[in-house]
């Protein structure tokens, strides 16, 4: 009895530090897998935050460039008649929107919505200006048919999804 109390004097004194150790080892580690985590989550959400920041910019861009004006301008030649530039502005409008069509994964569905709006109603305004004049005639009737069109319009659709990603991009936190 005497020798178990001995081997116990040594064994339990190791037993409650060898516990304590693997307690504190555990704790630790613990707290170190958290800590990475969140710190995977911040890098996450700013390497998100800067893909949706630039979504924000590249749309707002494409809305920008296919103004009519800012569209006529980069589109047109001299020689081109109504319905050239009809076919060129129609298609650089498509084209580009293709080009960004992979930015709806970070715009929310409502700016998504009203960006492919202006699109649809923009080209809708340049081929119902195309219809009310000849096709062959020079392409600077077109260009002020359909800016006597948009002088009627109160809410232009390019400027309604431009408004709407700006007030988004302000609300982004």
């Amino acid at each position: 009895m005497e020798t178990f109390l001995d081997i116990a004097k040594y064994i339990l004194p190791s037993l409650v530090v060898l516990v304590t150790a693997y307690l504190v080892i555990r704790s630790f580690l613990e707290n170190e897998q958290r800590n990475l985590e969140a710190e995977r989550r911040t890098g996450w959400d700013k390497t998100l935050l800067s893909l949706r920041l630039q979504a924000y910019e590249r749309m707002i861009l494409y809305l920008e460039r296919i103004t009519p004006a800012n569209l006529i301008m980069r589109v047109s030649k001299p020689e081109m008649d109504a319905e050239q530039l009809q076919t060129v502005m129609v298609r650089t409008i498509r084209e580009e929107f293709d080009h960004n069509l992979s930015q709806q994964l970070y715009l929310s569905d409502e700016a998504w919505g009203q960006i492919k709006k202006a699109r649809e109603d923009l080209i809708r305004m340049i081929n119902t200006a195309a219809t009310r004049i000849e096709l062959n005639a020079p392409s600077h009737e077109l260009a002020s048919v359909l800016f006597g069109d948009l002088q009627k319009e109160d809410d232009l659709p390019y400027e309604k999804a431009i408004r709407l990603l700006k007030k988004e991009f302000r609300e982004m936190k």
